[in-house]
């Protein structure tokens, strides 16, 4: 590049003016590298700089991927037959130099700290000797419960048919787990699976525990569930599943009595209506209702849902109302909410002004469930249940006295 005269007088200007030496040229007193020498001494000078930072050498199952590398340089380097002379050429100290070409497998390796020996040899197989702990058929792996397929489950398709038939037509209901109902010939629902216990070996034992010996009643049962599968399980242990996960399956019922006719002395009180939300930012809540009651007629009372709160400020549909006679709408809308408590959605919302507010009447709940809760306020049994989102109402059994061989 050529300059003119006015950027070639500006360039002599920065050279008189450079105080600092910035503009110097540098002469190396260095020798000059070949390119493969040099990659070599550059890579070896990486190892020297890490023993002069940490005064030891790199270790293969070091702290870092670093130090892994450069003791993988430093073996492969060592079995060069030119290693000695390479060290000899570099600027290196004798002492380094031995410290360098030592036999790493000579190296003494530093012992773990331990200072509460437990790392001391006690015999050896010590460790899978048992102390302190007592020897049980239960942990034997012949006799532990597991499911196998049921190979005569032909036997019990048609009851299992049976049962799935009743609790449909309301036959049967879901009864919350009670020992004290619990016998041979009962049929339950375990995780979800429904099972029979067909069989039940039951018998007094004496067991020890700390606060001293107890007579507890146990043995194996034969259960078959309607997947095809069954277990042995230990009576204890079935009673233990069931009470985390389980419900017992009623006795079949009578049909209910027809509903009773209506005369000149039963007085309506309202209704309780059953909405479904047309907002369409709500489309993801499932099985989302509000459920809520009027003195007067529903249509009047969603006349205006658009600009309403309670009505999460959108139109709405009826999907259910039920007229309620000779017993307060208010009241059966009170019981409901309690019901379905597990369920309900606490919105927040605000209107064109900024001001929030939190509907507390939807419900995320299928409208059987809800159909099936108005039958239990008609038959004034709802306090007597519980609601579960997986399986419905669930009927909260009563405790009494049972067969004698049974666990409490």
């Amino acid at each position: 590049m050529r300059l003119d005269g006015i950027s070639r007088q500006r360039v002599l200007d920065l050279i008189a003016n450079d105080t600092s030496g910035l503009l110097q040229g540098h002469v190396s007193n260095e020798r000059p590298l070949s390119s493969k020498s040099s990659i070599r001494e550059r890579n070896f000078l990486e190892i020297v700089d890490f023993v002069k930072g940490t005064n030891r050498l790199p270790e293969a199952r070091g702290h870092s991927i670093l130090e892994h590398g450069l003791a993988n340089r430093l073996a492969v380097a060592r079995r060069s037959e030119d290693f000695n002379e390479f060290l000899r050429g570099l600027d290196l100290t004798e002492t380094f130099i031995e410290i360098l070409r030592a036999d790493p497998t000579k190296a003494t390796e530093e012992k773990p700290s331990d200072r509460f020996n437990l790392l001391a040899n006690r015999g050896g197989e010590e460790i899978f000797t048992l102390t302190n702990v007592k020897k049980t058929e239960k942990l034997n792996p012949l006799t532990m419960p597991h499911r196998v397929r049921c190979l005569n489950f032909f036997e019990y398709e048609s009851i299992f048919s049976s049962v799935h038939a009743d609790l449909s037509s309301g036959m049967r209901k879901l009864v919350e787990f009670s020992p004290e109902h619990f016998s041979p010939g009962s049929f339950f629902v375990l995780s979800g699976v429904l099972g029979y216990m067909a069989e039940a070996n039951i018998a007094k034992i004496d067991q020890d525990f700390v606060s001293g010996t107890r007579e507890r009643a146990d043995g194996r049962t034969l259960c078959i569930f309607d997947n095809e599968t069954e277990s042995r399980m230990l009576f204890r242990s079935l009673v233990k599943a069931l009470k985390t996960d389980g419900f017992l399956i009623s006795e079949p019922s009578k049909a209910a009595n027809p509903t009773r006719l209506l005369t000149d002395r039963d007085q309506s009180m309202g209704y309780v209506y059953v909405l479904k939300s047309l907002n369409p930012k709500l489309g993801g809540y499932k099985n989302l209702h509000k459920i809520g009651f009027t003195s007067g007629l529903v249509s009047s009372r969603i006349a205006n849902s658009e600009r309403e709160a309670t009505y999460l400020f959108s139109r709405v549909r009826v999907a259910a109302t039920y007229r309620c006679y000779n017993i307060n709408a208010a009241s059966v809308e009170t019981q409901l909410h309690r019901a379905f408590e597990s369920v309900r959605l606490d919105f927040e919302i605000k209107d064109a002004s900024g001001a929030t507010f939190h509907p507390r009447e939807w419900f995320q709940v299928e409208i059987e469930d809800i159909e099936r809760s108005i039958e239990l306020v008609q038959a004034n049994s709802l306090e007597s249940h519980r609601y579960d989102p997986k399986f419905g109402f669930i009927e909260i059994a009563q405790a009494s006295s049972g067969p004698e061989f049974l666990p409490s």
